[in-house]
């Protein structure tokens, strides 16, 4: 069973290395709330480039392609 430690580790790994990467998202702020929340969500937005494709294109994601070439 998990820690109250390892989880508040790992939510402190997963921020360090937003803030270690934060040089390609130079265009939103460095503030501790964008840092929580990036560390939470990667993708800012849900876009057409960062969204899933079947919403916007009606094609089948990378996955269900996969496990589709898998079963032909």
């Amino acid at each position: 069973m998990r820690t109250n430690a390892w989880r508040r580790q790992q939510e402190e790994k997963k921020k360090r290395k937003v803030v270690k990467d934060y040089d390609k998202w130079w265009w939103q702020d460095e503030t501790p709330r964008m840092i929580g929340i990036k560390s939470h969500t990667p993708a800012l937005c849900s876009c057409h480039m960062c969204g899933n494709p079947r919403k916007y294109w009606k094609e089948k994601t990378i996955q269900e392609k996969r496990e589709q070439l898998k079963w032909e």
